[in-house]
């Protein structure tokens, strides 16, 4: 996907949320996609395609497109963005994940990414947690990590103090070692033998939520 491509397409969320749209925006489309990108369970697409216009994934948000033309020419380049992030991870290039960058700060704002890796994440939420249960040692960590992040994005994690500090200052180069290393284990033999229908298997309302949160499931995403 040309910049040209990802240049329209971020205008058009923008415009969404300047008409008060709850929408993703890039850099949140970003994480999402990739965390989509991982899980070896293809989600249908009109299911994850709903929470790019609503945190809910509610149907009814789906932006007033002009005309059937500009809704085809959305969702074409979301999809052509996609599939540039499969490319990428499968060619382990190293122009992925890609963050915004302050432009009076020159900080790295990881934040917004994360929060769609989050969104990505809760989708196919059991694959998370036996990944997080039952793959190896760095496996493991990556998504404890993925998920700590989300946490302290939030101000919500009950890590200590400093070492919030210290993730939230490695936030970018964590996330660009784990990525990879979470995509090669969603195409690993292991995570190919999970149960499909176990990993998309609904959520309890009084479950903690997958988000990492810390809030039951009906009192976050569930709400």
């Amino acid at each position: 996907m040309d910049d040209t491509g990802n240049l329209e397409l971020e205008e058009f969320l923008l415009k969404q949320l300047d008409a008060g749209n709850d929408v993703m925006l890039f850099d949140e489309l970003s994480g999402f996609l990739t965390a989509l990108a991982i899980c070896p369970v293809q989600i249908p697409t009109e299911t994850w395609m709903s929470h790019i216009w609503s945190p809910k994934g509610d149907p009814a948000s789906t932006p007033a497109f002009q005309d059937d033309a500009e809704a085809d020419r959305v969702a074409g380049l979301i999809l052509d963005y996609q599939g540039w992030i499969i490319s990428s991870l499968d060619g382990n290039r190293e122009d992925h994940p890609q963050f915004e960058i302050d432009e009076i700060t020159g900080d790295v704002i990881w934040e917004s990414w994360i929060e769609g890796f989050s969104c990505g994440m809760h989708l196919a939420h059991p694959f998370w947690l036996s990944a997080y249960e039952y793959g190896d040692e760095q496996v493991r960590y990556a998504v404890g990590t993925m998920i700590n992040l989300h946490g302290i994005a939030h101000d919500a994690s009950n890590l200590p103090e400093k070492t919030r500090e210290s993730a939230a200052a490695l936030a970018p180069e964590l996330i660009t070692a784990f990525v990879p290393l979470l995509y090669q284990y969603g195409r690993s033999t292991e995570a190919q033998e999970l149960p499909a229908a176990t990993m998309l298997k609904k959520v309890g309302r009084n479950e903690p939520c997958p988000c990492g949160s810390g809030k039951k499931y009906k009192k976050c995403h569930g709400a």
